[in-house]
């Protein structure tokens, strides 16, 4: 058996058949689909592997894309263009700075823990040409969909609670 070299998370990745299967039933359940339609803020729907499998406008207009296919398959830290997403031997939550991660942290712990986890944390992030840090909150809370078991993730903006705006540009 062949060791995967990761600085946090675990390596693998659902492979297309699989990815495929997790959406349909997503888009299948009445109560997930509503909820992507209705909630309005950020969210995605994450399989085990912690890859995007769904996700809503809120979460499409923050990464800046039109076609929702466009996330899907990728970690949050990878669609989210996370400065340390690449970094990692096997992308998002495989890097040496993944376990300090708000994000990263809530989603492994509400997946060990089966329960939802809450996180605050600072996004490094690569926008038009510059690095931006985005003060977010993160909820991770599993579900079961079809038997398999997921994750809903929320994040929000905490700059707006604490009256400082979402985008400070980083000089580093």
């Amino acid at each position: 058996m062949t060791t995967v070299e990761t600085y946090f998370a675990k390596p693998e990745r659902a492979d297309g058949v699989e990815r495929y299967s997790e959406m349909k039933s997503v888009y299948q359940d009445s109560i997930v689909t509503g909820l992507l339609h209705s909630v309005d803020g950020i969210l995605a729907v994450l399989n085990e592997e912690r890859q995007i499998i769904a996700l809503n406008r809120g979460f499409e207009a923050l990464i800046g894309i039109d076609d929702p296919y466009e996330a899907l398959g990728l970690r949050p830290g990878e669609a989210l263009r996370c400065i340390h997403a690449d970094e990692g031997p096997h992308g998002c939550g495989t890097s040496k700075h993944c376990p300090t991660c708000g994000a990263t942290n809530a989603i492994v712990s509400s997946l060990e823990t089966e329960e939802p986890v809450e996180r605050h944390g600072t996004l490094h992030v690569m926008k038009d040409g510059g690095l931006i840090d985005y003060g977010i909150n993160v909820r991770s809370h599993p579900v079961h969909v079809d038997s398999r078991r997921l994750l809903v993730l929320t994040l929000r903006d905490v700059a707006v609670e604490h009256g400082t705006t979402i985008e400070r540009v980083c000089d580093c």
